[in-house]
């Protein structure tokens, strides 16, 4: 949590800020910083990075066995997301999905019991109901990345999450989640008003699925 207030206090990492529908434009409801801005995660906070690649194969092996599917030297994380958000935040779209990646895991910043209400992870499951995760502080959840997956609305205090996504391709350092396995021009704070900017910023903003 130091790590992440010290880069988001110097203003480099790639930062998005949504705003509830309702809710007045400059009222930021859930912001999203992309730690993995310029490489910062891996240079900071190296032994954490060890330990989730370690949770990644660990969960893996247990689950699903996908990772020894893919080669080895192409997997990498995708992006590294401090998710915070307060009264009204949400990812309201109940069929959300990370695109493109294989695995994503959850990992719960905050007590539930003490500074947020509301804020549940929700999957729907194979017998047709939906499932609600009530994580507890220092829990992770790990789930496929195609399988779907929202946000209940927040209703008081702040929910904060780290966010990693597993995915077959160059470790990203770009300010964003990136769409693209080849060199990524985005650089922090462009505002792209071309097509493939556009797409980028409504998939960061949940307005497209992934």
């Amino acid at each position: 949590m130091d790590v992440v207030s010290s880069m988001q206090r110097e203003g480099f990492p790639g930062v998005v800020n949504r705003q509830s529908p309702g809710k007045p434009w400059l009222h930021t409801t859930w912001r999203t910083t992309y730690l993995h801005t310029n490489g910062a995660f891996e240079q900071r906070l190296p032994l954490l990075g060890k330990k989730l690649r370690q949770a990644f194969a660990d969960v893996d092996r247990r689950e699903w066995n996908l990772i020894p599917t893919f080669d080895p030297s192409s997997l990498h994380f995708r992006t590294v997301e401090f998710h915070e958000y307060w009264p009204g935040g949400q990812l309201s779209q109940a069929q959300h999905y990370d695109s493109g990646s294989i695995i994503t895991m959850d990992i719960m910043l905050a007590d539930p019991n003490r500074d947020y209400k509301g804020g549940d992870l929700v999957t729907p499951e194979i017998d047709g109901t939906r499932k609600y995760h009530q994580l507890q502080k220092g829990d992770a959840a790990f789930f496929l990345s195609h399988k779907y997956h929202n946000v209940l609305p927040i209703t008081e205090g702040k929910r904060m999450v780290l966010v990693v996504e597993l995915w077959s391709g160059p470790e990203r350092v770009c300010p964003h989640r990136c769409w693209s396995r080849g060199v990524c021009q985005r650089k922090v704070g462009e505002n792209s008003n071309n097509t493939a900017g556009a797409v980028a910023a409504a998939a960061e903003n949940g307005w497209l699925l992934g």
